[in-house]
């Protein structure tokens, strides 16, 4: 189950600076949605929360509207993040590649600029300096950047992991 635990959790920790909440998904499963639609109760972040790291982004999830303006460092990524190992096999010198992720039955896949863009709209305007996205390209990604560099003027530090592939292959090799 990907939902966050016990929301009471957060509330004992007043002084949270940092979260990272890296969920790894078997192959199996759809991504995860953090705070569903139609959750009970409220979901509330430590007021002093800077940084937040969250795996796998799902536009559908909730917890985009209910980020607190304390945020100053957000990443949007996959994890674990795909190996893909290129080596010369001792003795005979042939090139030999391995995805370890695909050995481990793990899979992880990138949003698409579209479902990135979606998720940055419904975050309510924050003050970052620090943000890190993993996307997989198409016809929107210009729409992406524009938006991002409207929308958060005091960025410092941008850090874009950008799959494109012609067949559509939105798994993430980074």
């Amino acid at each position: 189950d990907a939902t966050l635990p016990n929301q009471d959790m957060m509330m004992h920790m007043p002084n949270l600076r940092v979260l990272r909440i890296l969920l790894a998904d078997p192959k199996t499963i759809p991504a995860p949605v953090i705070w569903p639609d139609g959750s009970s109760g409220s979901l509330t972040f430590p007021s002093q929360l800077a940084e937040l790291a969250l795996t796998h982004p799902n536009p559908d999830d909730q917890i985009w509207a209910c980020l607190p303006p304390s945020i100053r460092v957000l990443a949007l990524r996959c994890w674990p993040r795909t190996l893909y190992i290129e080596n010369y096999e001792e003795g005979t010198g042939r090139k030999r590649s391995t995805y370890t992720m695909r050995y481990l039955g793990w899979r992880a896949l990138f949003p698409s600029d579209v479902e990135m863009c979606r998720i940055l709209r419904l975050c309510a305007p924050l003050p970052l300096v620090s943000l890190a996205i993993a996307y997989h390209t198409s016809s929107a990604e210009e729409d992406l950047l524009r938006h991002i560099a409207q929308v958060l003027p005091m960025l410092q530090s941008l850090e874009l992991h950008r799959s494109s592939d012609a067949k559509g292959d939105r798994q993430c090799s980074l």
